[in-house]
C-alpha cells in the first residue's frame, strides 16, 4: 500500500530522530506547519493525516503517531 501520493505532497522535510525508545523514528514537517513523528514500521499512518488533523480545528502542533495518536499543540 504505502503513504498516499496527497500526502507526500504535503511532506516539507522529513528527518531521522531516534529516541531511547524507537530507533526507527522520524520527525516530518508538513507544508501546513505541523510536525509528525513516526515510527518505520507505522508509516502508513500518516494516510490518516488530514482526517486526524481535521479534529484540532486549524491548531500547529506535533502529531505523535509513533506510539498512539497524540496531538501537541505548540503556542503561537
Amino acid at each position: 500500500s504505502g503513504i498516499d501520493t496527497g500526502i507526500i505532497r504535503r511532506i516539507s522535510e522529513m528527518k531521522y530522530d531516534p529516541n531511547e525508545v524507537d530507533p526507527n523514528r522520524f520527525l516530518f514537517t508538513m507544508d501546513d506547519g505541523n510536525y509528525v513523528y513516526l515510527t518505520v514500521n507505522k508509516l502508513n499512518n500518516l494516510n490518516s493525516y488530514l482526517t486526524i488533523m481535521e479534529k484540532f480545528e486549524g491548531k500547529k502542533g506535533i502529531l505523535y503517531l509513533d506510539s498512539g495518536e497524540y496531538f501537541k499543540v505548540l503556542e503561537g
